[in-house]
């Protein structure tokens, strides 16, 4: 899933920034990068000098909170339209009867809400507290149980 720390890989040639990218890891660095943050690299005989500030790093600190928080949200919204869709395909094919199908979206709404606000460690402890159903319903609970977690790593 989508919650994983964002890098910048600054590409530089002849003291020269000549590309800047996204990594997930520092072991995604080729050979002419670096890693960081820097608003304008600069050098100094051949020595990075970095002039990034508290200021400049706590701005970013809040746009990367803020960023993080809105694709929380959004994936959490997502996996809610993909469960729902999930469940209502398992209804039309005879899978689960009516009642079920009212059921798991009762049961599920705690879990639901967390997932729409973002909060993917409470939908975690959710859906934890649902003890697992059998049969048909043991698999929609392990499909969403699944996906929280794959999350949450």
């Amino acid at each position: 899933m989508l919650n994983k720390l964002i890098m910048k890989a600054y590409r530089i040639k002849n003291e020269k920034l000549i590309g800047i990218r996204i990594i997930q890891s520092v072991n995604d660095l080729l050979p002419d990068e670096i890693e960081g943050d820097f608003i304008r690299p600069e050098y100094q005989n051949g020595q990075l000098i970095e002039t990034w500030t508290q200021a400049d790093q706590d701005a970013e600190d809040e746009q990367t909170r803020s960023t993080e928080s809105d694709q929380g949200e959004r994936e959490g919204m997502s996996i809610c339209k993909q469960i729902r869709d999930f469940i209502v395909t398992k209804r039309h094919k005879g899978q689960i009867s009516g009642g079920q199908f009212k059921n798991i979206r009762i049961t599920l709404r705690p879990v639901f809400d967390s997932l729409r606000s973002g909060d993917w460690d409470i939908a975690e402890d959710e859906i934890n507290a649902i003890q697992r159903p059998s049969g048909d319903l043991g698999l929609v609970y392990d499909k969403i149980k699944t996906e929280i977690e794959e999350y949450n790593v």
